[in-house]
């Protein structure tokens, strides 16, 4: 059992670690980036940072249809254990989500090294959905949960603004500018990530080589009746997650990205969703 089972394990057979929280929220109640204690009402930082959220696929539909004990276990054994593992990677969890996990890769975290950062969340990404795509439906069953639980992944890079915002009873740091609200579009829009995919934008993306990736369809959105579009690209996480697998190497992913593609897209066209998981994976394997 590798240690990501056994976080999962722990959590499904716990009390929901409800006095580990009650202690942590009487300790502190904010979520606040732990360099930014002293950042004053008002004030901010910028810097440069890649955004993840986790989505639990259909959450809606099982809170609807199974008893809350189930949901509640469901939510804190994929959203804790998930965490667990992104703070491997220097990401700071920056929300939970209800149904998911807000993570930040983030300069500052990595010395200033935009390379360190690539790496660390693209192997951090691909790490976690190999491991929990194929331990979370065993270790759910084990407990007694016979529903289907898949999730998605939706990962974006760019100029951010930490600020923190509220009124001094009541105030927290936020990840401010585009980079946030597009990692959570692409995985609760309509064509979004679906179960077990990884849907990445921006320079991160672009730091995966072309061969463990693939073009989804362009986020579009209009403003003042013009059309604005952010590419975004399909990582194949399963084939990362073998071809890598020290991570302290992740940064040669880097480097080959930068190397010159021998194909080129042709200017204008836009690609189609791509059939395939995208995670290396057919279709009849794996969970969900």
């Amino acid at each position: 059992m590798n240690p990501f089972q056994q976080e999962l394990r722990a959590r499904l057979d716990a009390d929901l670690h409800l006095s580990e929280a009650r202690a942590t929220l009487g300790k502190r109640a904010s979520l606040d980036h732990p360099a930014f204690d002293d950042l004053a009402l008002g004030h901010h930082l910028d810097e440069y940072a890649a955004v993840l959220f986790l989505d639990i696929r259909g959450f809606t539909r099982l809170a609807m249809g199974l008893p809350i004990e189930d949901t509640a276990r469901i939510v804190d054994a994929v959203v804790g254990a998930a965490a667990a593992r992104l703070r491997e990677y220097d990401a700071h969890i920056n929300d939970f989500t209800g149904d998911g996990i807000m993570a930040v890769f983030s300069e500052r975290a990595c010395d200033g090294n935009r390379d360190r950062l690539h790496g660390q969340a693209i192997y951090g990404v691909a790490h976690l959905m190999a491991e929990m795509s194929s331990a979370l439906r065993p270790e759910l069953l084990l407990a007694g949960v016979t529903e289907d639980v898949t999730v998605a992944i939706g990962l974006f890079s760019g100029d951010v603004r930490w600020q923190r915002v509220g009124v001094p009873e009541c105030s927290r740091v936020m990840v401010l500018g585009e980079v946030a609200p597009l990692a959570a579009k692409y995985v609760t829009e309509k064509d979004a990530a679906k179960a077990w995919q990884t849907v990445a934008g921006g320079p991160v993306a672009k730091a995966v080589p072309d061969r463990l990736r693939e073009k989804f369809a362009p986020l579009k959105r209009m403003y003042n009746k013009k059309p604005l579009w952010r590419e975004r690209w399909l990582l194949k996480t399963a084939e990362i997650f073998a071809e890598v697998p020290d991570r302290a190497r992740t940064t040669r992913l880097v480097a080959e990205a930068r190397r010159p593609s021998a194909v080129s897209m042709v200017g204008g066209a836009l690609p189609a969703v791509p059939s395939r998981r995208g995670d290396g994976r057919r279709r009849d394997h794996g969970v969900g």
